[in-house]
């Protein structure tokens, strides 16, 4: 039997394009409002001639005798969606959605005046649901990037957030257990905790932990916030499930190969846009994360001291915002003279000079773009054009901005790169590059240093040379390619899988 996928509804449209079950099921399939989750759409099984009734309903805290009763889909007098007048069906949802609000709001008044609830809810006052902690989130995740805070917004979205109304400490290790082992085959286990919502697909583990760690993190901000009254400061039903059920992610190790390397640089001469081409080869010049490859600036080339301005606050610079004063300065990346000419003839023709490097409306001379500089589409993503180079030179191949990272690193490995000098220019966290190089400490600052520029700068030129011998001929690809060094495989594996 079919399981009901994962939907919400905002309007008419959407609610009458929601899927139903299978004639012949038992129960309908029931979908929340994405804003009110205790507002339901309920797709019925066909009837024997197709018709899928629809009803807009709500599901409240309803009472019998004046005494709390358990969950019960109380239905209004609302028409079947189905039928409502073509003209003025719009209008009339609208109107019968705000009957559903107006008759919630009813029926919480009531609980409120009758003998009992006041206490009973002045006893639960403390007790934090899902939704009471993610409202703090923003507050308590305020050092955190604004790239983590959009990460864990969607997250929450997508995974958490039909939990809104669960209390906190109503999810037990049984509870997130079973979500956790239930991503992980496409499923998402819904808040009675015993049925489930079909996936369009299962989810990779990296992408499992990452959903652990943003509940685990609720959890934390309710004992915080005194949320979870009576439970011990360290009880964290998410954090257990995620520490004893996660597995470790699996480890990305592909890479051009070198022997390759050569080839596929030609023939995306002609094989790729030129756009394409050129982010392929500063790729391998530069080893940048696909974050600052893909929205590099012209304003951040500083082309007379031949170095790239970045900063520290930028999505993929790996420098933490907790741990990255608001006044930082920029870091320094050194970059070889091929790679800043690759750069520089992309500028004259850029719609904005100090804009995207990687534009997507070609201006000639340098004029503004139809909606103004700030306004210029850009390329982030150019695996399909790279599709023609796997087809043609790689064997079907094909290969991804973080595989032509870990490529920078063999290039490394190969040219006998300063080991410091190739992990800095990768932009390693600094406790991961002091970490694996066996150093007590490298602070944020040392990047900037002369010693540090210049260790970046010969690995750097080191990297431009050993590449431009491959394709010259001067230098011969490895037989069998060196494994890379495995301080740099480390710091590779560790930040970048």
């Amino acid at each position: 039997m079919a399981e009901r996928p994962a939907r919400t509804f905002s309007s008419l449209r959407s609610a009458l394009s929601l899927p139903g079950p299978e004639r012949g099921a038992k129960t309908p399939w029931e979908y929340p409002h994405e804003d009110f989750n205790r507002v339901k759409i309920r797709v019925h099984p066909p009837s024997a001639s197709g018709h899928a009734r629809r009803q807009l309903a709500i599901r409240a805290r309803y009472t019998l005798n004046g005494l709390p009763d358990e969950d019960r889909d109380t239905y209004l007098e609302f028409d079947e969606l189905d039928k409502l007048k073509s003209k003025e069906a719009d209008a009339q949802f609208q109107h019968a959605l705000s009957r559903a609000l107006q008759r919630l709001q009813d029926i919480d008044d009531l609980k409120a005046t009758l003998p009992g609830v006041a206490e009973e809810a002045a006893k639960k006052a403390s007790r934090m649901t899902v939704a009471a902690a993610w409202s703090r989130h923003d507050v308590e995740s305020r050092a955190n990037r604004a790239a983590t805070l959009a990460k864990e917004r969607s997250q929450f979205g997508v995974y958490l957030a039909h939990l809104n109304e669960k209390f906190l400490d109503d999810l037990p290790y049984r509870f997130w257990s079973s979500f956790l082992d239930g991503l992980g085959h496409g499923k998402l286990l819904n808040a009675d905790g015993i049925t489930w919502t079909q996936l369009p697909t299962k989810r990779a583990e990296a992408t499992v932990i990452g959903v652990m760690n943003l509940a685990a993190k609720l959890f934390e901000i309710a004992h915080s916030n005194d949320g979870l009254p009576g439970k011990a400061r360290d009880w964290n039903p998410a954090a257990e499930a995620k520490r004893k059920l996660a597995k470790k992610p699996n480890k990305r190790t592909h890479y051009l190969r070198l022997n390759k390397l050569a080839a596929a640089w030609a023939a995306a001469d002609v094989m790729c846009s030129g756009w394409a081409r050129d982010q392929f080869r500063l790729y391998v010049l530069s080893g940048l994360r696909h974050g600052l490859m893909s929205e590099l600036q012209f304003s951040e080339i500083d082309a007379k001291a031949r170095v790239l301005r970045i900063s520290p606050h930028k999505p993929g610079t790996k420098r933490r915002g907790s741990d990255t004063p608001d006044d930082a300065p920029d870091i320094r990346i050194p970059i070889s003279a091929t790679a800043l000419a690759i750069i520089e003839a992309r500028r004259p023709w850029a719609p904005d000079p100090n804009g995207p490097v990687w534009y997507s409306v070609a201006q000639p001379g340098g004029k503004a773009a139809k909606d103004g500089p700030r306004d210029v589409p850009i390329h982030s993503d150019p695996r399909s054009n790279w599709t023609r180079l796997a087809d043609t030179v790689l064997d079907g191949e094909a290969f991804a901005p973080h595989d032509l990272r870990r490529t920078f690193a063999q290039v490394a490995t190969e040219a006998g790169a300063n080991l410091l000098g190739a992990s800095l220019l990768m932009l390693h966290s600094p406790r991961t590059v002091a970490k694996t190089l066996g150093l007590p400490e490298i602070t944020l600052d040392y990047i900037n240093t002369a010693e540090a520029q210049g260790r970046m700068r010969r690995a750097a030129e080191s990297i431009e040379h050993y590449v431009l011998g491959l394709l010259d001929g001067s230098i011969q690809p490895p037989e069998a390619e060196q494994e890379l060094d495995p301080e740099l495989a480390a710091a590779v594996g560790k930040e970048d899988d």
